[in-house]
Formats: C-alpha cells, structure tokens, sequence
C-alpha cells in the first residue's frame, strides 16, 4: 500500500481555506461575546471581502515565487 503525495500546488489553497475558517470563526466568536464594536453588516461585508482578497493574493504570491 503506497501513499501518494499531495501536490505542492494543493498546500497554499489548503491555507488559505484554513485562514478564511479561522478569520470566520474569529468573527463569530467575537460577536457572540460582544468583542466585535461595530455590528454593521456593510463592515462586517466589507471586512469578509478584504479577508478572502488577501488570501487569494497570498496564494498568488506564492504561486508567483514557485514560478520564478
């Protein structure tokens, strides 16, 4: 029984989906206990937006020094 190795490509989507989960669930934890002050959601949009443009840029990023 042999074991394939995940692609190289495979592990900066893998972060990226774990830091948009984190992000998400930092989020919800916040508002559950208050911690979050504005409870706008425009903000809350617009900060979910910035988060899943960043990981997609990061993994640009890393796609790009891969390449070069």
């Amino acid at each position: 029984m042999t074991h394939e190795t995940p692609s190289p490509r495979i592990r900066p989507v893998v972060a990226g989906i774990v830091l948009v989960l984190l992000g998400w669930f930092a989020i919800s934890y916040g508002r559950q206990y208050g911690l979050v002050l504005a409870r706008s959601p425009v903000l809350d949009m617009l900060s979910a937006s910035l988060l899943i443009v960043g990981v997609v840029v990061r993994i640009m990023a890393f796609e790009e020094i891969r390449c070069t």
